[in-house]
Protein backbone atom coordinates (compact mmCIF):
# COMPACT_ATOMS: atom_id res chain seq x y z
CA UNK A 1 0.00 0.00 0.00
CA UNK A 2 1.50 3.45 -0.67
CA UNK A 3 0.30 6.10 1.24
CA UNK A 4 0.79 10.18 0.18
CA UNK A 5 0.78 12.42 2.76
CA UNK A 6 1.51 16.30 3.30
CA UNK A 7 4.16 17.97 5.11
CA UNK A 8 4.14 17.69 8.81
CA UNK A 9 2.95 20.23 10.38
CA UNK A 10 6.76 21.06 12.07
CA UNK A 11 7.86 24.22 12.99
CA UNK A 12 10.69 25.96 11.93
CA UNK A 13 13.86 26.12 13.64
CA UNK A 14 14.63 29.56 15.17
CA UNK A 15 18.43 30.31 14.62
CA UNK A 16 20.60 33.14 15.83
CA UNK A 17 22.13 34.71 12.45
CA UNK A 18 24.23 37.65 13.70
CA UNK A 19 25.02 40.62 15.39
CA UNK A 20 25.65 44.30 15.35
CA UNK A 21 28.59 46.25 16.93
CA UNK A 22 28.30 46.75 20.92
CA UNK A 23 28.48 49.98 22.91
CA UNK A 24 30.87 49.97 25.58
CA UNK A 25 31.36 52.96 27.71
CA UNK A 26 31.66 55.24 30.93
CA UNK A 27 29.08 57.28 30.22
CA UNK A 28 25.08 57.90 30.60
CA UNK A 29 24.39 56.47 27.34
CA UNK A 30 25.22 53.03 24.98
CA UNK A 31 23.97 52.69 21.61
CA UNK A 32 24.50 49.18 20.73
CA UNK A 33 24.21 49.19 16.66
CA UNK A 34 21.75 46.79 14.81
CA UNK A 35 23.05 44.18 12.39
CA UNK A 36 22.56 45.12 9.39
CA UNK A 37 21.78 41.94 7.45
CA UNK A 38 17.98 42.05 9.71
CA UNK A 39 15.36 41.95 7.51
CA UNK A 40 11.60 41.54 8.65
CA UNK A 41 10.35 40.14 10.94
CA UNK A 42 13.55 39.07 13.00
CA UNK A 43 13.73 39.66 16.68
CA UNK A 44 15.65 41.69 17.53
CA UNK A 45 17.69 41.17 21.56
CA UNK A 46 19.44 43.70 23.02
CA UNK A 47 21.29 43.06 26.79
CA UNK A 48 22.27 45.49 28.48
CA UNK A 49 24.29 45.66 31.60
CA UNK A 50 25.91 48.82 33.66
CA UNK A 51 28.29 48.52 36.80
CA UNK A 52 26.06 50.12 38.78
CA UNK A 53 22.67 49.75 39.97
CA UNK A 54 20.79 52.55 37.90
CA UNK A 55 17.65 52.53 35.49
CA UNK A 56 18.58 51.80 32.10
CA UNK A 57 15.63 53.30 29.69
CA UNK A 58 15.12 53.66 25.39
CA UNK A 59 16.30 57.83 25.06
CA UNK A 60 15.89 57.90 21.02
CA UNK A 61 14.95 55.58 18.27
CA UNK A 62 12.62 53.62 20.80
CA UNK A 63 9.87 52.91 18.71
CA UNK A 64 8.91 48.97 18.80
CA UNK A 65 11.96 48.50 21.61
CA UNK A 66 9.96 46.35 24.72
CA UNK A 67 11.92 44.94 27.58
CA UNK A 68 11.31 41.00 28.21
CA UNK A 69 10.93 41.15 31.79
CA UNK A 70 11.27 43.74 34.49
CA UNK A 71 15.22 44.83 34.77
CA UNK A 72 16.74 44.85 38.39
CA UNK A 73 19.84 44.99 39.77
CA UNK A 74 21.40 43.43 43.06
CA UNK A 75 23.17 44.54 46.26
CA UNK A 76 26.68 44.41 44.81
CA UNK A 77 25.84 46.97 42.58
CA UNK A 78 25.56 46.11 39.06
CA UNK A 79 21.69 46.01 36.48
CA UNK A 80 20.86 44.18 33.86
CA UNK A 81 17.69 44.83 31.38
CA UNK A 82 17.18 42.61 28.23
CA UNK A 83 14.90 44.49 25.31
CA UNK A 84 13.31 43.23 22.15
CA UNK A 85 11.93 44.30 18.70
CA UNK A 86 10.59 42.68 16.10
CA UNK A 87 11.78 44.34 12.63
CA UNK A 88 8.98 45.61 9.89
CA UNK A 89 9.24 46.88 6.51
CA UNK A 90 12.50 48.39 6.75
CA UNK A 91 15.58 48.04 9.49
CA UNK A 92 15.49 50.38 12.57
CA UNK A 93 17.53 52.80 13.78
CA UNK A 94 20.25 51.90 16.49
CA UNK A 95 18.42 52.86 19.86
CA UNK A 96 19.95 54.72 22.74
CA UNK A 97 19.58 53.58 26.31
CA UNK A 98 20.32 55.86 28.82
CA UNK A 99 22.03 54.39 32.39
CA UNK A 100 24.40 55.62 34.92
CA UNK A 101 26.83 58.65 34.28
CA UNK A 102 30.06 58.32 35.39
CA UNK A 103 30.07 54.20 35.52
CA UNK A 104 30.66 51.41 33.26
CA UNK A 105 27.56 50.71 30.33
CA UNK A 106 27.54 47.96 27.65
CA UNK A 107 25.36 46.36 25.02
CA UNK A 108 24.57 44.66 22.19
CA UNK A 109 21.55 43.76 19.57
CA UNK A 110 21.90 40.13 18.62
CA UNK A 111 19.10 39.11 15.58
CA UNK A 112 17.63 35.71 15.93
CA UNK A 113 15.40 34.54 13.05
CA UNK A 114 12.37 32.15 12.58
CA UNK A 115 10.57 33.58 15.92
CA UNK A 116 6.93 34.18 15.75
CA UNK A 117 5.90 36.87 13.62
CA UNK A 118 2.78 37.82 16.00
CA UNK A 119 2.51 38.75 19.27
CA UNK A 120 5.63 38.31 22.11
CA UNK A 121 7.87 36.02 20.32
CA UNK A 122 8.98 34.40 23.84
CA UNK A 123 7.84 30.82 25.12
CA UNK A 124 8.35 30.87 28.68
CA UNK A 125 10.65 34.23 30.48
CA UNK A 126 12.79 32.96 33.44
CA UNK A 127 13.82 35.56 36.15
CA UNK A 128 16.02 38.22 36.02
CA UNK A 129 18.19 37.18 38.71
CA UNK A 130 21.11 38.30 40.43
CA UNK A 131 24.46 36.19 40.68
CA UNK A 132 26.92 36.53 43.00
CA UNK A 133 30.77 36.39 42.70
CA UNK A 134 30.98 32.98 40.63
CA UNK A 135 32.98 32.13 37.03
CA UNK A 136 30.08 30.18 35.65
CA UNK A 137 26.36 31.59 35.76
CA UNK A 138 23.97 29.09 35.49
CA UNK A 139 20.29 29.73 34.09
CA UNK A 140 16.55 28.60 34.77
CA UNK A 141 15.53 25.12 33.07
CA UNK A 142 12.72 26.31 31.35
CA UNK A 143 9.88 23.78 30.75
CA UNK A 144 8.60 24.92 27.11
CA UNK A 145 4.99 24.92 25.92
CA UNK A 146 5.76 24.04 22.21
CA UNK A 147 8.38 22.27 20.25
CA UNK A 148 11.68 23.58 18.58
CA UNK A 149 12.49 26.96 20.84
CA UNK A 150 15.19 28.09 21.46
CA UNK A 151 17.02 28.61 24.35
CA UNK A 152 18.69 32.19 24.91
CA UNK A 153 20.90 32.75 28.51
CA UNK A 154 22.10 36.62 28.47
CA UNK A 155 24.48 37.71 31.06
CA UNK A 156 26.27 40.45 32.37
CA UNK A 157 29.35 40.67 34.14
CA UNK A 158 30.54 43.51 36.61
CA UNK A 159 34.25 43.32 34.61
CA UNK A 160 35.62 43.49 31.25
CA UNK A 161 35.28 39.73 30.99
CA UNK A 162 35.44 37.22 28.13
CA UNK A 163 32.94 34.63 28.09
CA UNK A 164 33.86 31.09 26.34
CA UNK A 165 33.08 27.53 28.28
CA UNK A 166 29.46 27.00 28.21
CA UNK A 167 27.10 23.57 29.23
CA UNK A 168 23.41 22.68 30.26
CA UNK A 169 22.52 22.76 26.58
CA UNK A 170 24.55 25.84 25.30
CA UNK A 171 25.98 25.86 21.85
CA UNK A 172 29.95 25.98 22.27
CA UNK A 173 31.37 29.14 20.64
CA UNK A 174 33.55 28.38 17.72
CA UNK A 175 35.81 30.59 15.92
CA UNK A 176 33.57 31.01 13.29
CA UNK A 177 30.92 31.88 15.18
CA UNK A 178 32.22 33.64 18.18
CA UNK A 179 32.21 37.18 16.70
CA UNK A 180 28.47 37.00 17.26
CA UNK A 181 27.76 33.74 19.59
CA UNK A 182 30.14 36.36 22.31
CA UNK A 183 29.72 39.95 23.44
CA UNK A 184 33.01 41.09 25.23
CA UNK A 185 32.29 44.70 25.10
CA UNK A 186 34.58 45.63 27.72
CA UNK A 187 33.73 48.71 29.19
CA UNK A 188 36.22 49.76 31.69
CA UNK A 189 34.95 47.26 33.72
CA UNK A 190 31.78 45.89 32.26
CA UNK A 191 30.92 43.07 29.32
CA UNK A 192 27.36 41.20 28.33
CA UNK A 193 27.40 37.74 26.46
CA UNK A 194 24.68 35.21 25.56
CA UNK A 195 24.63 31.70 24.84
CA UNK A 196 21.80 29.94 23.09
CA UNK A 197 20.52 26.39 22.95
CA UNK A 198 19.85 25.91 19.18
CA UNK A 199 18.95 21.83 19.47
CA UNK A 200 15.34 21.14 18.41
CA UNK A 201 12.90 20.10 20.92
CA UNK A 202 10.50 17.45 19.53
CA UNK A 203 8.23 18.00 22.22
CA UNK A 204 7.63 20.75 24.75
CA UNK A 205 8.91 19.88 28.55
CA UNK A 206 12.09 20.91 30.35
CA UNK A 207 14.84 22.44 28.27
CA UNK A 208 18.00 22.24 30.54
CA UNK A 209 19.75 24.70 32.99
CA UNK A 210 22.38 27.09 30.34
CA UNK A 211 25.47 28.22 31.75
CA UNK A 212 28.44 30.27 30.82
CA UNK A 213 31.77 30.42 32.21
CA UNK A 214 33.55 33.04 32.35
CA UNK A 215 37.42 32.95 30.85
CA UNK A 216 39.46 36.01 31.58
CA UNK A 217 38.67 38.31 34.58
CA UNK A 218 35.99 36.14 36.30
CA UNK A 219 34.54 35.33 38.71
CA UNK A 220 32.66 38.54 39.14
CA UNK A 221 29.52 39.45 40.26
CA UNK A 222 26.57 40.29 37.38
CA UNK A 223 22.99 39.26 36.76
CA UNK A 224 21.62 36.46 33.74
CA UNK A 225 18.33 36.50 32.64
CA UNK A 226 16.96 33.10 30.52
CA UNK A 227 14.06 33.17 28.42
CA UNK A 228 13.13 30.85 25.04
CA UNK A 229 11.55 32.46 21.91
CA UNK A 230 8.71 30.90 19.94
CA UNK A 231 9.16 29.52 16.43
CA UNK A 232 7.03 30.38 13.86
CA UNK A 233 4.31 26.91 12.98
CA UNK A 234 4.71 26.12 9.39
CA UNK A 235 1.77 26.65 7.63
CA UNK A 236 -0.95 24.12 6.87
CA UNK A 237 -1.18 22.20 3.71
CA UNK A 238 -3.17 20.12 2.04
CA UNK A 239 -1.73 17.14 -0.61
CA UNK A 240 -2.85 15.94 -3.30
CA UNK A 241 -1.45 12.46 -3.27
CA UNK A 242 -1.13 9.54 -5.81
CA UNK A 243 -3.43 7.16 -3.97
CA UNK A 244 -3.82 5.48 -1.38
CA UNK A 245 -4.78 1.72 -2.09
CA UNK A 246 -4.86 0.76 -5.65
CA UNK A 247 -4.20 2.89 -8.40
CA UNK A 248 -6.63 2.74 -11.40
CA UNK A 249 -5.71 0.27 -14.41
CA UNK A 250 -6.59 0.28 -17.93
CA UNK A 251 -8.79 -0.77 -19.96
CA UNK A 252 -10.18 0.20 -23.82
CA UNK A 253 -13.44 1.51 -23.81
CA UNK A 254 -16.07 2.03 -26.89
CA UNK A 255 -18.40 4.81 -27.65
CA UNK A 256 -20.90 4.91 -24.77
CA UNK A 257 -19.45 2.75 -22.70
CA UNK A 258 -20.00 3.25 -18.42
CA UNK A 259 -17.93 5.86 -16.24
CA UNK A 260 -14.92 4.42 -15.70
CA UNK A 261 -12.57 4.76 -12.58
CA UNK A 262 -9.68 6.63 -14.62
CA UNK A 263 -6.94 8.20 -11.59
CA UNK A 264 -6.70 7.56 -7.76
CA UNK A 265 -5.87 10.28 -5.58
CA UNK A 266 -5.70 11.15 -1.89
CA UNK A 267 -6.26 14.29 0.28
CA UNK A 268 -5.06 14.97 3.60
CA UNK A 269 -4.15 18.05 5.41
CA UNK A 270 -1.17 18.10 7.44
CA UNK A 271 -3.11 19.71 10.35
CA UNK A 272 -6.60 20.44 11.32
CA UNK A 273 -9.42 20.02 8.62
CA UNK A 274 -9.85 21.44 4.91
CA UNK A 275 -12.49 21.98 2.28
CA UNK A 276 -10.89 21.79 -1.44
CA UNK A 277 -13.92 24.37 -3.22
CA UNK A 278 -12.60 23.53 -7.17
CA UNK A 279 -9.88 21.41 -8.85
CA UNK A 280 -8.59 20.88 -12.08
CA UNK A 281 -8.16 17.67 -13.58
CA UNK A 282 -5.76 17.47 -16.35
CA UNK A 283 -5.87 15.15 -19.60
CA UNK A 284 -3.58 13.75 -21.72
CA UNK A 285 -2.40 13.26 -24.79
CA UNK A 286 -3.72 16.43 -26.46
CA UNK A 287 -7.57 16.07 -27.77
CA UNK A 288 -8.45 13.53 -25.69
CA UNK A 289 -11.19 15.30 -24.30
CA UNK A 290 -12.79 15.02 -27.81
CA UNK A 291 -14.18 11.39 -27.07
CA UNK A 292 -15.17 12.51 -23.73
CA UNK A 293 -18.44 13.03 -22.49
CA UNK A 294 -18.48 13.49 -18.91
CA UNK A 295 -15.26 13.81 -16.05
CA UNK A 296 -16.47 13.14 -12.51
CA UNK A 297 -14.82 13.57 -9.28
CA UNK A 298 -16.08 10.79 -7.09
CA UNK A 299 -15.83 9.43 -3.64
CA UNK A 300 -13.54 6.31 -3.74
CA UNK A 301 -16.32 3.93 -4.61
CA UNK A 302 -18.22 5.99 -6.52
CA UNK A 303 -21.29 6.48 -4.54
CA UNK A 304 -21.10 10.01 -4.10
CA UNK A 305 -19.88 12.48 -6.84
CA UNK A 306 -18.45 16.28 -5.76
CA UNK A 307 -18.45 17.35 -8.80
CA UNK A 308 -19.72 16.32 -13.27
CA UNK A 309 -18.16 18.41 -16.53
CA UNK A 310 -18.51 18.27 -20.03
CA UNK A 311 -14.83 18.87 -20.90
CA UNK A 312 -14.03 21.23 -23.50
CA UNK A 313 -10.16 21.04 -23.31
CA UNK A 314 -7.92 19.06 -22.04
CA UNK A 315 -7.63 21.53 -18.52
CA UNK A 316 -11.15 20.24 -16.76
CA UNK A 317 -12.08 23.04 -14.09
CA UNK A 318 -14.37 21.77 -11.65
CA UNK A 319 -16.50 24.38 -9.14
CA UNK A 320 -19.13 24.48 -6.47
CA UNK A 321 -17.08 21.52 -4.56
CA UNK A 322 -17.21 20.58 -1.28
CA UNK A 323 -14.85 17.56 -0.51
CA UNK A 324 -13.71 17.74 2.86
CA UNK A 325 -10.55 17.01 3.97
CA UNK A 326 -8.48 15.56 7.60
CA UNK A 327 -5.57 14.75 8.40
CA UNK A 328 -6.23 11.03 7.51
CA UNK A 329 -5.51 9.95 3.93
CA UNK A 330 -9.16 9.10 1.91
CA UNK A 331 -8.76 7.99 -1.54
CA UNK A 332 -11.13 9.70 -4.20
CA UNK A 333 -11.56 9.01 -8.02
CA UNK A 334 -11.47 10.80 -11.27
CA UNK A 335 -14.16 8.84 -13.47
CA UNK A 336 -14.63 9.41 -17.50
CA UNK A 337 -17.44 8.48 -19.35
CA UNK A 338 -16.90 8.66 -23.35
CA UNK A 339 -19.37 9.96 -25.45
CA UNK A 340 -22.10 8.07 -27.39
CA UNK A 341 -21.52 6.73 -31.39
CA UNK A 342 -23.91 9.72 -32.26
CA UNK A 343 -21.81 12.87 -30.90
CA UNK A 344 -17.89 11.44 -31.60
CA UNK A 345 -15.86 13.13 -34.04
CA UNK A 346 -16.69 12.40 -37.30
CA UNK A 347 -15.37 9.42 -39.27
CA UNK A 348 -12.64 8.34 -39.26
CA UNK A 349 -12.48 9.37 -35.49
CA UNK A 350 -9.63 9.23 -33.32
CA UNK A 351 -8.55 6.71 -30.64
CA UNK A 352 -6.76 8.83 -27.47
CA UNK A 353 -5.06 6.14 -24.83
CA UNK A 354 -6.16 8.61 -22.07
CA UNK A 355 -4.59 9.32 -18.97
CA UNK A 356 -6.03 11.85 -16.15
CA UNK A 357 -4.29 13.50 -12.55
CA UNK A 358 -5.59 15.87 -10.25
CA UNK A 359 -3.37 19.37 -11.07
CA UNK A 360 -4.76 21.77 -9.02
CA UNK A 361 -7.32 22.63 -5.80
CA UNK A 362 -8.46 25.81 -4.30
CA UNK A 363 -9.50 25.28 -0.16
CA UNK A 364 -7.83 27.26 2.73
CA UNK A 365 -4.49 25.59 2.90
CA UNK A 366 -1.57 25.62 0.86
CA UNK A 367 -1.74 23.23 -1.91
CA UNK A 368 0.52 20.42 -2.41
CA UNK A 369 0.79 18.59 -5.57
CA UNK A 370 2.10 14.79 -5.40
CA UNK A 371 -1.14 13.31 -8.02
CA UNK A 372 1.83 11.70 -10.04
CA UNK A 373 0.20 8.88 -12.12
CA UNK A 374 -3.06 7.18 -13.00
CA UNK A 375 -5.04 4.37 -14.92
CA UNK A 376 -5.16 4.68 -18.91
CA UNK A 377 -8.17 4.29 -20.74
CA UNK A 378 -8.02 3.62 -24.93
CA UNK A 379 -10.96 5.60 -25.68
CA UNK A 380 -11.28 4.16 -29.17
CA UNK A 381 -13.46 5.95 -31.91
CA UNK A 382 -11.07 5.42 -34.57
CA UNK A 383 -12.24 3.37 -37.98
CA UNK A 384 -11.04 0.42 -38.81
CA UNK A 385 -8.60 0.04 -41.45
CA UNK A 386 -9.60 -1.11 -44.76
CA UNK A 387 -9.40 -4.71 -46.03
CA UNK A 388 -6.78 -4.89 -49.11
CA UNK A 389 -7.13 -6.54 -52.06
CA UNK A 390 -4.93 -9.96 -52.69
CA UNK A 391 -5.11 -11.84 -56.32
CA UNK A 392 -8.72 -11.94 -57.37
CA UNK A 393 -8.99 -15.29 -59.94
CA UNK A 394 -11.96 -15.05 -63.07
CA UNK A 395 -13.46 -18.18 -63.62
CA UNK A 396 -16.81 -19.81 -65.78
CA UNK A 397 -19.83 -18.35 -63.84
CA UNK A 398 -17.75 -17.25 -60.91
CA UNK A 399 -15.00 -14.98 -59.48
CA UNK A 400 -12.61 -16.20 -56.85
CA UNK A 401 -12.18 -13.40 -54.39
CA UNK A 402 -9.03 -12.65 -51.92
CA UNK A 403 -8.59 -9.79 -49.72
CA UNK A 404 -6.97 -9.23 -46.06
CA UNK A 405 -8.89 -8.03 -43.45
CA UNK A 406 -7.75 -5.00 -41.34
CA UNK A 407 -5.69 -6.07 -37.84
CA UNK A 408 -7.84 -3.22 -35.90
CA UNK A 409 -9.10 -5.31 -32.93
CA UNK A 410 -12.71 -3.67 -33.59
CA UNK A 411 -12.96 -4.82 -37.33
CA UNK A 412 -16.41 -6.23 -37.41
CA UNK A 413 -16.89 -7.36 -41.30
CA UNK A 414 -16.88 -7.05 -45.11
CA UNK A 415 -19.50 -5.39 -47.21
CA UNK A 416 -18.95 -6.82 -51.10
CA UNK A 417 -21.37 -4.94 -53.56
CA UNK A 418 -21.71 -6.21 -56.98
CA UNK A 419 -22.49 -3.78 -59.45
CA UNK A 420 -21.82 -4.15 -63.53
CA UNK A 421 -21.25 -0.18 -63.42
CA UNK A 422 -19.23 2.09 -60.98
CA UNK A 423 -20.05 1.55 -57.16
CA UNK A 424 -20.29 4.72 -54.96
CA UNK A 425 -22.08 3.53 -52.04
CA UNK A 426 -20.09 3.11 -48.75
CA UNK A 427 -21.35 1.47 -46.14
CA UNK A 428 -22.63 4.13 -43.22
CA UNK A 429 -20.61 4.14 -39.80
Amino acid sequence: MVLAVGALPVSAQVSLVGAGTGCAVTDATCAPAVNASSTQNDILVAVLHSRTNTAHTCQANCTGWTEFSTQAGDAIGGRLSVWWLRVGASLPPSPTFDGPATESFAGRIWTFRGAITSVNPWDVLGPNTTQASAATFTGTNLTSTVNNVMVVFAAGSMDRNSWGTTSGGCDTPTAANAAYYVSNNNGTANSVAICIDSTPTNSPGLLGAPSYTMTARGPDPGRWFTFALKPQPAAANTTVGNFVSAEAGSATLAPGAALTDLDAFSLVTSTGTDTVTAATVTLAPAGAFNNIATVALTSDNGATTYGSVAPTSNAVGFTGLSIPVTTTAVQFKVRVQPKAHGTMPAVPGASYATTGTVTAITGTNAPVYNDSGSGTLTIDNLSPGNATWGTVTPGDTQVVLNWSNPADADFSQVVILRSGATISDVPVE
